[in-house]
């Protein structure tokens, strides 16, 4: 097993130092936002886990909005009121993201029904 330079670990300790501090308080503030503001929609629960949704308008057809990159549905809070003046709207979040519960991969099927 090769040897760490003293260099290395000291470069090591200094990381560890600063990022788990700074982890610590990511998810601080992180359970501090999720307490102080409550979701727009419901929980759906869809088995495995719950998924946050947020429903708009009335109409056909019904249009659903997903965020992508890591958003939630409040990256649809513009475009939402203007597409239910004419059709029903859902926005959700991917499991894991915004007020959603769990990981992995949400099942947008089972969402719907």
């Amino acid at each position: 097993m090769p040897q760490i330079s003293r260099l290395e670990r000291s470069i090591r300790l200094i990381l560890s130092l600063i990022g788990f501090p700074l982890s610590l308080v990511h998810c601080l503030v992180a359970a501090y936002q999720m307490k102080k503001h409550s979701p727009a929609g419901w929980l759906a629960d869809i088995g495995t886990r719950k998924l946050h949704v947020t429903v708009e308008g009335h109409g056909s057809p019904t249009i659903i909005l997903e965020a992508g990159m890591g958003g939630c549905s409040l990256d649809w809070a513009l475009v939402m009121p203007e597409l239910a003046k004419r059709s029903s709207v859902i926005a959700y979040d991917r499991a894991g993201f915004g007020w959603s519960m769990g990981g992995g991969c949400s099942n947008l099927q089972r969402l719907c029904r």
